[in-house]
């Protein structure tokens, strides 16, 4: 039994965004909350340096509202912020950031940058 040619196209796009694919192979389609960021790659990367108890070089990371001023929503790659963490500028000590968070950062910056 062949399938209609709309049933097919409706099962493929049901199943890419299940996947987390659009049609360009890209993931990260569903772009994270801040709380999700600051959990996966902030707070374990960031908030010792960056955080309530220590602000190196005045600057924070562990409020929605901080991270504004390092982060251009809707593009990644003018954010100052993945610019460092791409550069291999920080973390300076300790484990780097992994591609995985790395792209969860840039996933919702891409998206963004919600709260």
């Amino acid at each position: 039994m062949m399938l209609p040619k709309k049933s097919l196209k409706r099962i493929l796009l049901s199943a890419m965004v299940l996947s987390g694919t659009t049609a360009f192979g890209d993931t990260n389609v569903v772009a994270a909350g801040y709380q999700e960021v600051l959990n996966q790659v902030l707070g374990p990367s960031c908030v010792g340096c960056h955080g309530p108890r220590r602000a190196s070089k005045g600057v924070r990371l562990d409020s929605y509202e901080a991270v504004q001023a390092y982060i251009t929503p809707g593009n990644a790659a003018s954010s100052l912020l993945v610019q460092l963490i791409e550069s291999g500028t920080m973390p300076p000590n300790g484990q780097p950031i992994s591609a995985e968070n790395l792209e969860l950062l840039k996933g919702w910056i891409e998206g963004g940058a919600a709260q």
